[in-house]
């Protein structure tokens, strides 16, 4: 829960970043309210889930359900094996990662370098979670 909530509590972290070399477990970012999460590695099942809002980029696979009820922010999964979203997620379009050009500026001037092919590579947009507020995005990678 790198990020998350802690037990009880009704948002994650609320400003701020976090920068993870390697993998991180499952429900990275649970119910974070603001900030930006930036895992080089891969993530375990629902990274983003009840998101308020804020930022996770994640290099590596992720796992189940991804964005799960999240009402708000931005999932950016990266791997090639992108996982399968929640129904609830709509399909908007197909194309350029330009969104990584801002992030990879803000990452690498704190010491988190992105891999500059990615930035090359075509990304899918889906929004939801529709069961909540419908206001997320994620994207994933078109390969694989």
């Amino acid at each position: 829960c790198v990020g998350g909530a802690y037990p009880g509590s009704t948002q994650g972290m609320n400003r701020g970043t976090i920068l993870v070399a390697g993998d991180c477990r499952h429900e990275a970012g649970l119910r974070m309210r603001r900030g930006t999460i930036a895992i080089a590695g891969s993530v375990g099942a629902m990274p983003g889930r009840s998101m308020l809002a804020g930022t996770i980029l994640v290099l590596g696979s992720s796992g189940s359900y991804p964005g799960l009820g999240m009402k708000r922010g931005t999932l950016i999964l990266l791997g090639d094996h992108p996982a399968t979203l929640p129904s609830a997620f709509a399909y908007d379009c197909r194309g350029a990662a330009t969104i990584l050009r801002v992030i990879q500026r803000e990452l690498q001037a704190q010491g988190f370098p992105i891999p500059s092919d990615l930035l090359h590579r075509e990304i899918r947009h889906y929004s939801g979670d529709r069961n909540e507020l419908g206001k997320g995005e994620v994207f994933l990678s078109a390969a694989g």
